[in-house]
């Protein structure tokens, strides 16, 4: 099962790599094309997004999670009713919170410094896009068709690197990168159902809904903390730096995100066999110390690379405009380290339903944004404050999770 682990988080990680080269490469070109303001403009935005659609991952982890089950149970036909009906429900969510942000547009366009509401009913549309997609990409994790999986996520990347570059050709600037995300989103989508096929046709209605949204409250909580704590701060830096400064602060940060990418790859392969090991009551906490270690590796290699060459790394990926980013880089990527593993370890929690880790992410994401709000007379001390946060969610983290292996190894 450990082999098992490291060659489909293999497969994912590779897969997760290309399409990063891919997003990376159109994040150089949007850098370069539209210039420190209006990057960090872009960025600010993408983070407003990935704040909002959050609640739509955490439904790829349920759908996971019970697809899982369902599995274990050779139960396809629940699956099939499941998937088409959370469809059909967070298309109906999609709508509604376009027309909200169409709505509030107005006055966050007035927050965040913009000149024009446009880009942001783009983020609204890109969100109803996106609402639908983590459905049918949990059911390919749930049923663990990784390669499958790993196509879609290169995939999208591609179409969207087309659309980027095109769109921006065309003229539309900011508008146009928000939109490529939206389009990436869509057709991602679209083609998860050549491999969901074999479902088409399996119906069965008799699904505990209960048990799902008992399940999802909780870890939709959970993952909101865990991405308001990389993404928030970047809100507010915006609101209270410059533009150039929050140019700065986006392009060392989207460099650093790379190191959370490693570990996504092992959380999702690790969540799906914690998922049904756990539906079989097996012991399962060496799928997560297996993803540590190997999450832990990988992100250290991107942390040295990172330290030794920061000047080289964003001087290749955002050319000379970006000086400014060098240092914000090196201590951001230590943040990232940080919250990627934080990530692995509370998913696991998750999936059996330990749900006290919430009450914990909470009270320490409200602690990180009251920081934040009362000490910001330099990026670096926002910087400190994420680091401080995330570091002690780690160490209480670990606490936590080596109390968990005592209690099962007791009961049995």
């Amino acid at each position: 099962m450990a082999k098992d682990l490291l060659k489909s988080s293999s497969i994912m990680l590779v897969s997760i790599l290309i399409a990063n080269v891919f997003a990376y490469f159109l994040q150089v070109y949007y850098g370069r094309v539209l210039g420190p303001i209006d990057y960090g403009i872009f960025g600010t935005l993408m983070s407003i997004l990935m704040i909002l659609t959050v609640p739509i991952t955490v439904i790829g982890n349920v759908v996971t999670k019970f697809v899982s089950s369902f599995k274990a149970k050779e139960e396809y036909g629940k699956i099939n009713s499941f998937i088409f009906s959370a469809i059909k429900k967070l298309t109906v969510y999609g709508l509604f919170g376009f027309v909200v942000i169409v709505v509030l547009s107005p006055f966050i366009a007035n927050y965040i410094k913009l000149d024009s509401k446009l880009p942001l009913i783009f983020v609204g549309l890109t969100l109803l896009f996106s609402v639908i997609l983590p459905i049918t990409r949990g059911a390919l994790q749930g049923l663990q068709k990784f390669n499958d999986l790993a196509f879609n996520n290169v995939f999208e990347s591609i179409v969207r690197l087309i659309l980027g570059i095109l769109l921006l050709k065309l003229g539309l600037g900011v508008n146009g990168a928000v939109l490529s995300y939206g389009f990436g989103y869509l057709s991602a989508f679209l083609i998860t159902f050549i491999s969901l096929r074999f479902l088409f046709g399996k119906e069965d209605r008799k699904i505990n809904v209960k048990e799902i949204y008992d399940y999802t409250y909780p870890v939709l909580v959970a993952i909101v903390c865990l991405s308001i704590l990389i993404n928030f701060p970047t809100i507010l830096v915006k609101h209270y730096f410059s533009s150039l400064e929050a140019g700065y602060w986006n392009a060392a940060l989207t460099i650093a995100r790379l190191i959370g990418f490693v570990s996504a790859a092992f959380s999702g392969v690790m969540f799906a066999k914690v998922a049904e090991g756990h539906e079989r009551k097996e012991e399962t906490m060496h799928f997560l110390n297996k993803s540590l270690i190997y999450a832990g590796i990988c992100s250290l290699g991107f942390l040295g690379l990172i330290w030794l060459f920061p000047e080289f790394v964003v001087k290749l990926l955002f050319s000379s405009g970006y000086e400014g980013s060098v240092v914000l880089l090196k201590l951001l990527s230590f943040v990232l380290v940080f919250n990627s593993l934080n990530l692995l370890i509370i998913n696991y929690e998750l999936v059996l339903k330990k749900f006290k880790v919430v009450l914990l992410l909470v009270v320490l994401t409200l602690l990180e944004i009251t920081l934040i709000l009362l000490f910001h007379n330099t990026l670096l001390e926002v910087i400190y404050i994420m680091l401080a946060v995330n570091f002690l969610i780690f160490i209480i983290e670990l606490i936590r999770t080596s109390t968990l292996l005592s209690k099962f190894q007791h009961h049995h």
